[in-house]
């Protein structure tokens, strides 16, 4: 929780989202000052939950919103640095949805989301992860919020294919670098490094979450594509490296069937 007292102590008001909130987590935010926590009672997901905190700091005045999980690690200059490379995209005539930085896996030593030329001071990127995204009222008022059903995978790919379908574009800044721990561990695949998830639930929503991305009209098909095929290659990996083998048996049989059957056009009016 370095990071909330960091940017709470630089005077910026803070909304702290905590999916399954109890009395003992209380405690850990006690005596940091500039804070409004969101405190939930059970895990509505990670996209529920930044919707939550978007909409309460928007109403609270903000034009923009930083978002961070707990797997970040921030600078105490990054936004005022995210903030000025968003002001420069925009007077370059750029209708940004959001910026972001350029990551880096703490475990794997090097950078997750590269850029193609470092001479610039930012990029138009396809997508980029949700932590560490600076995001513009504006535009999250008219994309709308996070696709709530997709609850913890695929949520930072989604919205950003959504806000480029409706005109905007995803800015990432090539010299302001975040820290950001990737997946629970990593394997070495074909000389990169990948993150992987040990967890069975997690095995579910990512295969699930795929299928259902592969079926909106505004995700590019090259993404969908190699998103499909990748599967082909993570759910060998997934059993190799799974916390309960049987269980995520399941959670890819689930993961497949719920994604190719179930109604996620539908659900995305709700978001």
């Amino acid at each position: 929780m370095d990071f909330i007292r960091c940017y709470a102590s630089l005077a910026n008001p803070v909304v702290v989202v905590w999916n399954e909130f109890s009395r003992d987590n209380g405690r850990i935010l006690s005596g940091v000052c500039g804070l409004t926590v969101c405190a939930i009672p059970t895990n509505i997901g990670l996209a529920a939950a930044l919707n939550i905190g978007i909409e309460k700091a928007f109403d609270s005045g903000a034009e923009r919103v930083l978002l961070l999980d707990q797997d970040s690690r921030p600078t105490p200059e990054m936004l005022g640095r995210l903030s000025s490379v968003f002001d420069a995209a925009v007077l370059q005539g750029v209708n940004v949805a959001l910026a972001g930085p350029t990551l880096r896996d703490r475990k794997a030593h090097g950078v997750v989301n590269r850029v193609k030329d470092r001479n610039k001071a930012f990029e138009i990127v396809p997508r980029l992860s949700t932590s560490g995204s600076l995001i513009d009222r504006e535009a999250f008022e008219k994309v709308r919020g996070m696709w709530a059903d997709l609850f913890i995978d695929c949520i930072d790919h989604e919205w950003c294919y959504r806000a480029q379908s409706m005109g905007f574009s995803i800015v990432q800044a090539v010299d302001v670098d975040m820290n950001h721990d990737m997946g629970d561990s990593g394997i070495n695949f074909l000389g990169h490094y990948k993150p992987i998830h040990r967890s069975p639930v997690r095995h579910y929503y990512i295969t699930r979450n795929v299928i259902w991305m592969a079926r909106q009209a505004y995700v590019p098909k090259m993404f969908t594509v190699m998103e499909l095929l990748k599967l082909l290659y993570r759910i060998p990996v997934y059993f190799i490296v799974s916390s309960s083998k049987s269980k995520t048996a399941v959670g890819i049989v689930n993961g497949i069937r719920d994604g190719l059957f179930a109604l996620p056009a539908k659900r995305r009016l709700d978001v």
